[in-house]
């Protein structure tokens, strides 16, 4: 859906009303507290070995702007399904745990949500064999946005058989030092034509792809890492998007992969280490890829080009290699080099 629609038709109210007692749920009709809520009110224990599923969801049905997840290990059976106008914190990464035991399910899930943030807490699963997802929010109706203005932030989210995020039609996003490791998918997947989401300080590895985008517009990585991954960014049928000082290491395929006609990425200052691979690949007949001051981190001998750029691209421009030893692969008529 077209963002410009979508902000005029929205009803952008938090979710909350004034009743006779004080602030009620939209949603519900019932009285809520500003200040925010424990699951511990709602009945969860958080001591890993009780199953706590229905006591946060209930916590978050409620209507409460803020849930509050105090330090412990929360385990859970199945997805807890998040809603519109919510805040869902804990105590730190290191100190509240959403484990997810139920094979093959998602640990959050959503469709067609706005203004959501999840801080300071950890996600993790049990690597089953479906494509379960640590978050997984859909774009369900075609007349609404999937994901619009989801924040995260100190999130840690690990060990799911799919992706760790999974966001399809994301829009004004913002993701600030989340980590996503050891998922058989991406650790970040963005998919579905979103756009304006802004990634600063985050950290693939261990996955599939440290982060995959897929039909997304306009978005933005500052100081982001990809470690350890098949490929450590890799961008398809994406446009404008723009990696500033990211670094990609021990990836085994591609530190950065722009393939299926991706047009407008830039790539400024970002360094890649990736022994017996290729730093930086431009393939699928991408367009208008910018390489500003690419730089190699070692002195990979194995790997094939520091640079490759194939047949069918277009406008591609390098501007300061800094490569050690590693010889550039530019098909006729595809690159200037600067």
């Amino acid at each position: 859906m077209n963002r410009r629609s979508f902000l005029a038709g929205s009803a952008t109210a938090a979710g909350l009303t004034a009743g006779a007692g004080g602030l009620v749920s939209a949603a519900t009709g019932r009285p809520v507290n500003p200040a925010g809520a424990s699951v511990k009110d709602s009945g969860a224990v958080g001591d890993g070995v009780a199953d706590d599923t229905v006591a946060i969801q209930t916590a978050i049905d409620r209507g409460d702007p803020v849930v509050r997840l105090p330090a412990g290990t929360y385990k859970i059976t199945v997805p807890l399904r998040l809603r519109s106008h919510l805040t869902l914190v804990g105590d730190g990464m290191a100190s509240t745990v959403i484990n997810q035991t139920g094979v093959d399910a998602h640990g959050l899930v959503g469709a067609d949500l706005e203004c959501v943030a999840v801080r300071d807490l950890m996600i993790s699963g049990p690597k089953g064999t479906a494509a379960s997802d640590g978050v997984h929010i859909t774009n369900a109706n075609a007349a609404t946005i999937g994901m619009f203005y989801l924040s995260m932030s100190n999130v840690m989210i690990r060990r799911f058989a799919g992706s760790g995020l999974a966001v399809q039609d994301p829009v004004m996003c913002d993701l600030t030092n989340v980590t996503a490791k050891e998922c058989g998918a991406a650790g970040f997947d963005l998919s579905g034509g979103g756009t304006s989401v802004t990634l600063t300080a985050c950290y693939g590895h261990h996955n599939s792809n440290g982060f995959r985008l897929k039909s997304v517009y306009y978005c933005t990585f500052n100081g982001c890492g990809a470690d350890n991954n098949t490929n450590g960014y890799k961008t398809e049928a994406a446009e404008a998007i723009t990696f500033n000082a990211c670094g990609a290491e021990a990836n085994s395929a591609n530190g950065w992969q722009i393939t299926e006609g991706s047009g407008g990425v830039v790539l400024n200052n970002c360094w890649s280490d990736a022994p017996g691979s290729t730093p930086f690949k431009i393939t699928g007949y991408s367009d208008g890829i910018t390489l500003i001051n690419p730089s190699q981190g070692g002195d990979e001998a194995t790997a094939p080009y520091f640079i490759q750029v194939d047949k069918g691209c277009s406008n591609v421009a390098v501007l300061g290699v800094r490569a050690k030893g590693l010889a550039t692969s530019y098909a006729t008529g595809t690159t200037r080099v600067l």
